[in-house]
């Protein structure tokens, strides 16, 4: 049974806890806790013994602790199954790790646990974290279709594409040193690269590509329309792919999610109408 199906839900009696954005409570804790027991522990259960410990979760615990903790190897039994287990709760719990820290966990978790992704995601849901899993990293939260959208043109078999959203996506997703106009930035460039394969112009602009699209393309004079503006914003004398001002510095969140979230959704419909996924 989910939470939602239970008496309290189903008769009003809960009241939503607010989004929590560079938190995270104990319910919350919790929960990214029980994700990380029960993939460690209770699916591995019954192979679990003194002579017999799965090798995912030896290479996961070094790598936390030798990568990220900065904790001695030497200190940790790595024949007892407990205590490696407990390596992690320690830290997860100590009053000292910070919530970033935290997230830092999940995302090398799901390097060696790829499994866990759907139900860390279904636990932030749940607990109200400001955060889900995209492409591997913890980013701040967007909806499920924008999602899909965002993976389906990272998948995008065109390096440039390829790695222009998913460093648009790290930009976006860095939780201590945030980069919301260079987010942006790269958001822009995976379409003017994809653009470029299209028309097979290595060196234009974007505006320009997006006019031999619409004359020579099909691309629809709306859609174009819509872009062009889009690109504007970031290109005027102003704009954030000029040089830094007091004033074209000051990105935010919500301009950087959308950016990344049209910028995926175009290019998908590029790759879609021009037939590329087909090559």
């Amino acid at each position: 049974m989910s939470k939602k199906d239970v008496f309290s839900r189903r008769n009003n009696h809960t009241s939503d806890k607010p989004l929590q954005v560079e938190s995270i409570d104990f319910d919350l804790l919790n929960s990214i806790w029980n994700v990380i027991y029960r993939f460690l522990w209770l699916k591995n259960y019954s192979e679990l013994s003194s002579i017999f410990i799965p090798q995912t979760m030896i290479a996961f615990t070094e790598h936390l602790c030798y990568e990220h903790l900065k904790y001695p190897l030497s200190n940790i039994d790595f024949s007892n199954a407990q205590e490696i287990i407990d390596t992690t709760k320690i830290y997860l719990f100590h009053k000292s790790t910070k919530w970033y820290q935290i997230y830092d966990v999940v995302e090398i978790f799901i390097q060696f646990y790829p499994d866990s992704i759907n139900e860390f995601n279904r636990v932030f849901e749940r607990e109200n974290s400001a955060y889900r899993i995209i492409d591997n990293k913890v980013a701040p939260i967007i909806d499920g279709e924008s999602i899909n959208a965002i993976e389906e043109a990272i998948s995008s078999d065109y390096p440039g594409v390829k790695s222009h959203l998913q460093r648009a996506l790290e930009l976006l997703s860095d939780r201590e040193n945030h980069d919301y106009r260079n987010s942006v930035k790269e958001s822009i460039s995976a379409v003017e690269c994809l653009s470029r394969k299209i028309t097979g112009n290595g060196h234009e602009s974007l505006m320009p590509l997006l006019n031999k699209l619409e004359k020579e393309s099909g691309l629809h004079p709306a859609l174009k329309k819509g872009f062009s503006s889009l690109y504007g914003y970031t290109s005027d004398e102003e704009g954030i792919r000029h040089s830094i001002t007091d004033d074209s510095s000051k990105v935010n969140l919500e301009e950087a999610h959308f950016f990344l979230v049209a910028c995926s959704a175009f290019v998908n419909y590029l790759t879609q109408k021009f037939g590329l996924n087909q090559e």
